[in-house]
C-alpha cells in the first residue's frame, strides 16, 4: 500500500506553494521539487503535471535571469557554460520526452518522485559535509 497525500488545488495552497517555491527558489535557484510533488499529489493526470511544471519553470527562469542581470551578478562565462551544455540537456530532453509514456500514471508519479528523492539525497549530504 502507497501512502498518497490528498492535497487540494485552491487558492491557498497555491498561494503556500508559491511562497514556498519562490524561496527556496531564490535561495538555490531550484523550485522544482515542491512543484512537481504538489501537482503530483492533487491528483493531475500526468501530461498536466509535466505541462504545467514546464511552464512554471520556464516563468520562474526567466524571473531568475532577470533578477541575476538586474542585480549586476550576470557574468558572460555563464552564457559560455550554458551553451556548453545546451548539445546535452536538448539531447537528454529529447530522450526524456520518447520515455514519456501519458497513459502511465504510476509509472510517471513513481519516476517523477524518485526523481526528486534522490536528487535530494545526493544533493543534501554533498552541501551538509563539503
Amino acid at each position: 500500500m502507497q501512502w498518497k497525500p490528498n492535497i487540494p488545488i485552491n487558492s491557498y495552497s497555491l498561494a503556500i506553494l508559491g511562497v514556498l517555491c519562490g524561496v527556496v527558489g531564490g535561495a538555490s535557484g531550484v523550485p522544482g521539487a515542491f512543484i512537481v510533488f504538489y501537482f503530483i499529489n492533487a491528483g493531475l493526470l500526468a501530461k498536466d503535471v509535466r505541462a504545467s511544471t514546464t511552464v512554471i519553470l520556464f516563468i520562474f527562469d526567466l524571473i531568475m535571469l532577470l533578477m541575476i542581470i538586474l542585480t549586476g551578478k550576470f557574468e558572460w562565462t555563464n552564457l559560455a557554460l550554458v551553451a556548453l551544455l545546451l548539445p546535452a540537456y536538448i539531447l537528454g530532453g529529447w530522450f526524456g520526452k520518447k520515455m514519456f509514456v501519458p497513459n502511465k500514471e504510476k509509472l510517471f508519479r513513481n519516476v517523477a518522485l524518485a526523481a526528486i528523492f534522490s536528487s535530494g539525497a545526493i544533493g543534501m549530504p554533498y552541501h551538509l559535509f563539503f
